[in-house]
């Protein structure tokens, strides 16, 4: 049993050692990191521990920490907890680091970052360690964001790289400036621009909005249809009652002769007549 325990911990170690050799983060714009976070959220840390996963034929070990919300900046979340899970821990004498993950501590305030939902419930924390800023205040009491996301690859800083015992190595130019500070304010004026902006693009302009048949016309030809039956500019339309008006004036030809057949027919009955007195 022992050497089972020690075998499989082997195991882990090494596809652990294999993730941190791995992991290097590249820096993007906090704003461009906002926009594809689907869920940004605020909260304390009131919790954490450490499992096996709950799903089907996976062996990792994963540390999960339960969230209680205070605000909800971005997205959706079924109700004021939220459980977060992040690769690595120890269970069962069996330990898994990953460098770059995020780390939480019980009494945190956080901003994090999270993805959509696990199948066991659980979000993901996008960018590990580049999606959890921690809660700062500065000289005039407002609060601030502090984190490994808010370097702006325009300062000077170009990415992150982590080695096997978890520490960070910062590449930056000698003269790069200090990144900015985001508030709390900040972030939610941020949120709304890209939500209106979003909203904007979504909004169909009605002079360019063409009725596609329910046939399954394609628009093109639909457009193209509907133009050949509007009539040309200053092209005056024939009259309706055209057909009518030229069967009226055909009707006292039709007359004449008619009644020039009946008196022929009446001629030669009376010549008949007659030839056979009686």
């Amino acid at each position: 049993m022992a050497l089972l325990v020690g075998v499989s911990g082997l195991l882990a170690g090494l596809f652990a050692w294999g993730i941190a050799q791995g992991t290097t983060f590249f820096e993007r714009p906090f704003p461009e990191t906002i926009e594809n976070a689907p869920i940004v959220i605020r909260g304390v840390v009131t919790g954490t521990y450490t499992d096996w996963s709950r799903e089907p034929g996976d062996q990792r070990i994963f540390t999960f920490y339960d969230l209680q919300v205070s605000e909800v900046f971005k997205g959706e979340v079924s109700g004021r907890a939220v459980l977060i899970r992040e690769l690595g821990g120890e269970n069962d004498g069996i330990g898994m680091q990953v460098a770059g993950a995020a780390q939480f501590a019980r009494g945190d305030d956080v901003v994090v970052l999270l993805g959509k939902p696990n199948p066991d419930g659980s979000h993901p924390v996008r960018g590990m360690m580049m999606g959890r800023y921690d809660i700062l205040r500065d000289e005039n009491d407002r609060e601030y964001l502090a984190g490994a996301g808010l370097h702006d690859p325009g300062t000077g800083a170009d990415r992150h790289s982590h080695d096997t015992h978890g520490d960070t190595h910062e590449k930056m130019d000698r003269d790069a400036s200090p990144p900015r500070r985001w508030t709390l304010q900040d972030l939610r004026q941020l949120v709304r621009e890209q939500l209106q902006l979003t909203q904007d693009k979504s909004v169909e302009n009605p002079r360019e909005k063409l009725v596609v048949p329910t046939t399954g016309t394609p628009a093109s030809e639909a457009q193209q249809a509907a133009s050949q039956l509007q009539p040309l500019p200053f092209e005056s339309p024939v009259p309706e009652s055209s057909d009518s008006e030229g069967e009226q004036m055909g009707l006292p030809v039709k007359l004449a002769i008619a009644l020039l057949g009946l008196g022929a027919l009446g001629a030669l009955i009376f010549g008949r007549r007659s030839r056979h007195p009686k």
